[in-house]
């Protein structure tokens, strides 16, 4: 390997190679890759694909929320619950992928370290990299640098979709409620339609069951 003075601790110089092979790259990609067997064994297990719902998700409005009709409310429940379902499978997902990720570079640094402690073997305590100076490297290594960056787009990712399905799940609650309070008055002005008194005539409370 070449040498460079930048950075450096007394007279350490750190080498300017600081990529890991393709051979071991490769090897560790393959090795944290287990979505496919995960998703293979959950299919054996009768677990379906999660599919984007084939209706249009949009936000409840104050025409969903006021109509007296129950049916609309049910179909409006239907679309939030089904993009809500979407989204928390979809969260869940997005949350695996991170975990990979996370796991290549913890295994890519380290090798790294290693790397670095078997180049140290034999020097004086002043000659051997510090924590920070290995860190340095192992921040350039390329394919670190470059998992780090999908590590930050899947952590948007994760950030906008977990944002996404509060979202649905208070909407879903709010629609949810609704239906529970017109289902109630729905029971209430049938049981007072259904009362003896609200039958045609009045009742004669000196006779009980007689009319007048």
């Amino acid at each position: 390997m070449s040498s460079v003075r930048s950075p450096q601790t007394g007279g350490l110089h750190l080498p300017a190679d600081v990529g890991i092979s393709q051979a071991e790259a490769a090897a560790i990609a393959n090795e944290w890759d287990t979505m496919p067997r995960v998703n293979a064994m959950l299919k054996m297990r009768g677990m379906q694909p999660n599919i984007e719902p084939d209706i249009v998700y949009t936000p409840v409005t104050v025409e969903q929320l006021t109509t007296p009709d129950l049916k609309a409310y049910t179909v409006t429940y239907t679309c939030q619950l089904r993009w809500y379902n979407y989204s928390v499978r979809l969260l869940a997902e997005v949350r695996a992928e991170l975990l990979g990720i996370e796991n290549q570079m913890s295994d890519i640094a380290r090798s790294k370290r290693t790397t670095f402690r078997k180049m140290d073997e034999g020097k004086k305590k002043s000659e051997r990299m510090s924590a920070s100076e290995m860190e340095d490297l192992i921040e350039m290594d390329p394919l670190y640098r470059s998992l780090k960056l999908q590590q930050q787009e899947v952590e948007q990712t994760r950030m906008q979709v977990d944002a996404w399905a509060k979202e649905m799940d208070e909407s879903r609650q709010v629609v949810s409620r609704q239906i529970s309070n017109r289902k109630s008055e729905a029971e209430g002005s049938n049981r007072e339609n259904n009362m003896p008194g609200h039958a045609t005539g009045t009742w004669d409370t000196r006779r009980p069951g007689r009319r007048d």
